[in-house]
């Protein structure tokens, strides 16, 4: 359709048309797409601010809890020298502050009072609906625990929090995983003597709560991420990836997004638009740091990582740089956000408008390429042999006269084409009634074309192809009787551009030698190039034999007069000897006599 005019014509008016819907859409679809971008960074902000939030209000919930058990009259006097009645007493309170402060914040696994030596002294497990009160019988010693050997060398008031990992019971990750944090602070005497510890096991689900309710709600194209301060993965959609390093897995977060975990690693909050190495998409990456041990109004705006204060608490430098990263991932497809409304309000306007362009693109298109089209359809029929083929004119504008031009010029077309045809057909009755072999071949002498009589000098007989038959005359020496043997006839084309009567020797197909006289040309291009050569070979091996055959005879002719010459010599010569000398004697004789006759007549 597209490859007559009116087709072109309708082609070019629906791509001016869609071209101008597309480019007024596309303006509006970047705009839109930058609106939706700027509404995800809100909302990627919001969101790490709103789950950031509930993550340290948990965090503040335990150090509240820790430092009001560490705080705990009872405790101290418990683990220091006294009256066992009293001692009983102080146990007493001590597993009602652990059950009730296990029962009011369910968020603790277990709440541990330990000695000096790692030996539980009070535990209270919980499951987040239960908390239970350990036997004395049940209780272990955790003095080869990290936790409760690094927690043991803090100074007073110094607080230690272990890195997020699955509790391990009995020397096995506990199954189902339960993830717990570990927050722990010395209990002191009055002379400042460690005299044990305060252990908080907080739950791990309770602090990743908040990210699965977030990821629950997550628009399409949505990912969060958890990750502590080693790069592994506290929270991952997928949770084959979470805690990999605990189960010996390589996997993390640096070596997901290698380029993003840089960024990471060296800034507290951020978002950035880049591919993501796990999806391969482009994708907005919204990041912000949670220290373990910052106040709640330092959260988004972190002062310092080292040496914090909080309420008289000394955290440690190697504790306080214990952090996690909270990620945002918002993909490529959820900025589309919208667009599905934007496209089914505009696909129905834009196909009534390509409809609508249809239509008047077709009428126009008929009009205008209506005289096109004749002239077209005329030139068509010419092309395939029509010579009488003519256009029809309806107008009398410019097409009009076009028409009438390309009318003239076909009559005239017709007239040259007899005319040419005539004079082909009468070259052609020529070269094919000629007596002499005419030829045509290409540069390297190969026949192209040749009439009958060339067929019987190169013995070939009427249906005999004669494709890539060299015409060898043009190749070869000329005949071996030229006492001064001129180049070969193809060079002298070359260089001359023809050759005349010149003498060469032609082989036949079957072997045979002819002697032939050639006349040929160069054919040319319109550049001068050589195209190939045409001429006349004439076979003069007849006349060359009745020549020879003449100049025989007229040496046997001649030899056979000298013959006859010198017989009618010897035949004279003694016919002179032998008869006429004894005639001349025989007539001297006479003579003698007679004129003896006369001298005694004379004297008598």
């Amino acid at each position: 359709m597209f490859s007559s005019l009116r087709g072109k014509l309708i082609l070019i008016f629906l791509v001016v048309t869609v071209t101008s819907v597309v480019i007024s859409s596309g303006y509006a679809r970047v705009m839109q797409r930058q609106y939706a971008l700027e509404q995800a960074k809100v909302q990627a902000h919001e969101d790490l601010r709103l789950i950031g939030k509930d993550i340290q209000t948990i965090l503040q919930w335990v150090l509240r809890d820790l430092f009001l058990l560490r705080d705990m009259p009872q405790i101290r006097y418990f683990l220091s020298s006294g009256a066992q009645e009293h001692k009983l007493e102080s146990f007493q309170a001590i597993e009602t502050a652990f059950l009730a402060v296990s029962s009011h914040h369910p968020i603790f696994h277990q709440i541990r009072l330990i000695d000096i030596n790692g030996q539980e002294i009070v535990r209270v497990d919980s499951d987040g609906n239960e908390a239970v009160l350990v036997p004395p019988e049940n209780l272990q010693l955790k003095g080869s625990r990290y936790y409760v050997q690094q927690a043991m060398s803090l100074k007073a008031g110094q607080i230690y929090i272990s890195p997020m990992d699955l509790n391990i019971e009995y020397g096995k990750i506990e199954e189902p995983f339960r993830p717990v944090i570990r927050y722990a602070t010395p209990v002191v005497d009055a002379s400042g003597n460690t005299r044990g510890l305060i252990v908080l096991n907080v739950q791990g689900h309770a602090l990743l709560n908040p990210l699965e309710r977030q990821y629950d709600r997550r628009l399409h194209g949505e990912r969060y991420f958890l990750i502590d301060s080693h790069g592994d993965y506290l929270f991952h959609p997928k949770t084959t990836k979470r805690f990999n390093r605990l189960l010996g897995k390589t996997a993390n977060f640096t070596t997901d997004e290698p380029a993003l975990a840089d960024i990471v690693k060296n800034r507290t909050s951020g978002m950035i638009i880049m591919k993501s190495e796990e999806t391969a998409k482009e994708t907005l990456f919204a990041f912000q740091r949670i220290p373990l041990a910052l106040k709640p109004t330092e959260l988004f705006h972190p002062k310092s990582i080292s040496n914090v204060e909080s309420e008289g608490n000394n955290i440690p430098e190697e504790t306080a740089s214990n952090y996690w990263h909270l990620v945002s991932a918002v993909d490529d497809a959820e900025l589309l956000v919208g667009f599905s409304a934007y496209v089914n309000a505009f696909v129905p306007f834009t196909i009534l408008m390509i409809c609508g362009c249809i239509i008047i693109a077709i009428f126009v298109a008929w009009s205008m390429a209506r005289p096109v089209v004749s002239l077209a359809g005329a030139a068509r029929k010419i092309q395939k042999g029509d010579l009488s083929a003519r256009a029809i004119v309806y107008t009398s504008d410019e097409m009009g006269e076009f028409g009438n031009l390309f009318n003239s010029m076909a009559v005239h077309l017709e007239t040259s084409v007899g005319q040419l045809k005539a004079s082909e057909t009468k070259y052609r009755e020529i070269f094919e009634r000629s007596q002499d072999c005419l030829f045509v071949t290409d540069t390297s002498c190969v026949i192209t074309d040749l009439n009958p009589a060339g067929r019987v000098l190169l013995g070939l007989s009427d249906d005999e192809p004669f494709a890539d038959l060299s015409l060898s005359c043009c190749l070869a020496a000329p005949a071996e009787d030229v006492l001064q043997p001129p180049p070969l006839i193809k060079e002298l084309m070359t260089e001359y551009g023809y050759v005349k009567d010149l003498e060469t020797i032609l082989q036949r197909k079957d072997g045979e030698i002819r002697i032939c006289r050639i006349t040929a040309t160069a054919r040319k291009d319109k550049d001068g190039n050589i195209t190939g050569y045409e001429g006349i070979l004439r076979d003069i091996t007849q006349i060359r034999k009745q020549q020879e055959q003449e100049k025989n005879f007229r040496q046997k002719l001649n030899e056979e007069i000298l013959l006859a010459e010198e017989r009618e010599r010897k035949d004279l010569s003694r016919l002179l000897h032998e008869e006429l000398a004894q005639n001349l004697a025989l007539v001297h004789l006479k003579i003698e006599e007679v004129k003896d006759s006369t001298c005694d007549i004379t004297q008598k």
